[in-house]
């Protein structure tokens, strides 16, 4: 399960570090993950989580879920500002 779990913060990293916007980070959101059920026969019979596209599936189904979920809430974008006073 280690690779499972490094596969969920890998997801989470590609989500939060190129946001949905324009490819920002995001700043101050929280996604909280409540539960993830796999059917047993699938992980046993056919990939291995070591190694194989499973791990990337994961990866790239978690983004595109954080990345779908920050959209439905109100996003902004942060704009820099540089004030100079002479």
């Amino acid at each position: 399960m280690k690779e499972f779990n490094s596969a969920l913060v890998n997801g989470f990293d590609l989500a939060t570090l190129t946001g949905p916007l324009m490819d920002e980070p995001m700043q101050g959101a929280v996604f909280i993950i409540e539960d993830i059920i796999f059917d047993q026969s699938f992980l046993d019979t056919e990939t291995n989580l070591n190694a194989g596209p499973f791990a990337g599936q994961i990866m790239s189904t978690l983004k595109h879920l954080c990345k779908k979920s920050f959209l439905n809430s109100d996003p902004r974008i942060v704009e820099g500002m540089y004030l100079c006073s002479m």
